[in-house]
């Protein structure tokens, strides 16, 4: 290897080496926004408990909105990290490959995203505990339209503005499930 490619390959490294540091950052926010989430369920738990039946039914058409705005945040991480995680395989390996001669560079992302058992059993598994953690997200979002349309709460909302926002919190769910649908089953397809 003459000075030039040493001098390249040190340059692609130091790169690969700096985004990776990127996917890590990325990664705790991803578990920072899972904690805000956990937190913000915890406090509404205790609230609704602590309320009894004098529980406001504002506090239910409103708890949707930050959990959608945090699964929002999250689905965002996500797609940095595929991002990043696509140009290291589509494109900085192809450079480190054709410098070297060789296909084994950086294989991680190939025998990761391998769809063959044999190779990568744990895929579905990757899959669905993936899913899960959006549900950190969905459930609290659904939850309280499931209450306020299946109780006696339903009729005292005769505001056409409760009725809206209600409206509102329906289209929050389908949007932030389809969303987590598409990171969850579309997004690491990316990368390959």
């Amino acid at each position: 290897m003459n000075p030039a490619e040493a001098a390249l390959i040190s340059i692609h490294t130091t790169e690969y080496s700096s985004l990776r540091t990127e996917i890590n950052a990325f990664h705790a926010t991803e578990g920072q926004i899972m904690n805000f989430s956990i937190a913000l369920l915890g406090a509404l738990i205790a609230f609704a408990a602590k309320g009894g039946a004098v529980f406001n039914p504002l506090v239910l058409i409103f708890a949707p909105l930050p959990f959608f705005l945090l699964g929002t945040f999250f689905g965002y991480t996500q797609i940095r990290i595929i991002q990043v995680a696509s140009y290291l395989n589509k494109d900085l390996r192809l450079r480190i490959i054709s410098v070297l001669g060789r296909d084994d560079i950086w294989y991680w992302e190939e025998f990761r995203r391998n769809h063959r058992p044999s190779m990568c059993p744990v895929n579905n598994l990757a899959t669905f505990l993936s899913l899960l953690r959006w549900l950190l997200f969905i459930w609290p979002v659904s939850l309280p339209i499931f209450l306020i349309s299946n109780s006696s709460m339903r009729s005292t909302m005769t505001n056409p503005a409760l009725s809206w926002l209600i409206y509102s919190d329906f289209m929050l769910f389908f949007l932030l499930l389809a969303f987590g649908l598409y990171c969850v089953t579309k997004l690491p397809d990316k990368v390959r």
